[in-house]
């Protein structure tokens, strides 16, 4: 047995016999690695590594926002809330894995009835508005509606599109997009990153 085979057992063994809250630590832990990862690539330009690294921070806080249950405890809202505008962070930074040729204008553009997650530009000069949700349902389609309503008003900003953007969008959140015009988009991190195992690294 090599070393990378001991490794990859005791990470194995680590991980099954973990309690719940260490499991909470251990992502944590890796969130932090991968951001920094990701960091240092976007500074030596290396857009692959940095894809790399911000793409599986993004599964670790979709998993970490997806196990969350509010109710459980008072924190829980403003917790939920935190791994929202994380997700949005990320999503900024690596904007292009929502639509090739997209670059960010600015995150949590202005309306009058709330902000919208992210102003993008689209390759060919269109104004894009990005609505990013755990979970794609359909108050979220009625969200980016009632936004992409207020900004399609603003002459220096139309036409203006809109993409919902999920780790998976609900059959009634896309047929109700497609209804009003709506793009979505489900974040598939296994295919971004070009893998076929769905297991989350922790190491």
């Amino acid at each position: 047995m090599n070393a990378s085979m001991i490794r990859n057992r005791y990470v194995g063994d680590s991980v099954a016999t973990a309690s719940p809250a260490r499991l909470v630590t251990m992502l944590y832990d890796r969130l932090v690695r991968d951001l920094v990862t990701g960091e240092a690539a976007i500074v030596a330009s290396d857009l692959a590594a940095a894809n790399e690294a911000l793409v599986h921070a993004q599964e670790i806080v979709w998993e970490l926002a997806d196990g969350l249950d509010t109710t459980k405890w008072s924190g829980g809202p403003a917790l939920a809330a935190l791994y929202q505008f994380i997700l949005q962070e990320l999503l900024a930074a690596n904007c292009e894995r929502i639509e090739e040729g997209m670059r960010l204008v600015r995150r949590e553009f202005p309306t009058d009835i709330g902000p919208v997650d992210l102003l993008c530009k689209a390759a060919d000069g269109t104004t894009i508005a990005v609505e990013i949700k755990r979970r794609g349902e359909i108050d979220g389609v009625e969200q980016l509606t009632r936004y992409l309503d207020f900004l399609n008003r603003d002459p220096m900003l139309r036409p203006v599109r809109g993409v919902f953007v999920a780790q998976q969008v609900k059959p009634q959140a896309r047929v109700l997009a497609a209804d009003r015009g709506i793009t979505w988009v489900e974040v598939d991190y296994d295919e971004l990153r070009g893998i076929e195992s769905r297991e989350l690294r922790l190491f």
